[in-house]
């Protein structure tokens, strides 16, 4: 099964939720694994939830896809970037 790994790359100011760089969840088997003691904020997970099962499936996509291109997503609040990628 294929895992995403999304990693809090940068944080512009003060995450209000207290992420921090490299803080980081994987996506697998449809489950979200958080490491011990660290946290997800739910609004940035909100606005990253839907592109989960495109990258899941980004090889079957049109080669023009968007999808193809993206490396990262920002939090809605514009402070956290969101990293992820493709992980065995």
């Amino acid at each position: 099964m294929t895992k995403i790994k999304v990693v809090v790359g940068e944080v512009n100011g003060t995450c209000t939720h207290s992420m921090k760089i490299g803080d980081y969840f994987i996506i697998k088997d449809y489950k979200i694994k958080i490491p011990e003691g660290k946290h997800v904020c739910m609004w940035a997970l909100n606005s990253l939830l839907p592109i989960f099962p495109l990258l899941l499936e980004k090889e079957q996509l049109n080669k023009n896809h968007w999808i193809k291109d993206a490396q990262s997503m920002q939090c809605p609040d514009g402070k956290v970037r969101y990293y992820f990628k493709i992980i065995d």
